[in-house]
């Protein structure tokens, strides 16, 4: 037996509708634990599941390049602060001028 299942994402509102049958719906149920599950049976149109609670794909997506860009971000300022530790260990040994001197720019003043 089809049953007809309605899913909002808890993100964006988004609402779409699949076919399952009840081991996909109990799948889908043992996989998405945190959603809310509402059965609705009408005597003539069949089962309705309203589930909410759930995240779309393209917000999903979103999020996830999101985070990839904070991590992007985050690796960044370790690596700055890296450099800046050496910076600052290079001038307390006074090979600072030797460390921070580039040859293609010339006396770096």
């Amino acid at each position: 037996m089809n049953i007809a299942a309605q899913l909002t994402c808890e993100i964006c509102g988004d609402t779409w509708f699949r076919d399952m049958t009840e081991q996909q719906l109990a799948d889908f149920m043992a996989e998405n634990r945190e959603a809310n599950f509402r059965r609705i049976t009408e005597p003539n149109n069949g089962t309705l599941v309203d589930i909410d609670g759930i995240i779309c794909d393209g917000c999903e997506d979103f999020y996830a390049d999101e985070c990839e860009l904070a991590e992007n971000e985050e690796i960044e300022a370790q690596y700055l602060d890296e450099r800046k530790e050496d910076a600052c260990a290079a001038a307390g040994t006074g090979e600072f001028a030797l460390w921070h001197f580039d040859p293609e720019l010339g006396d770096n003043e």
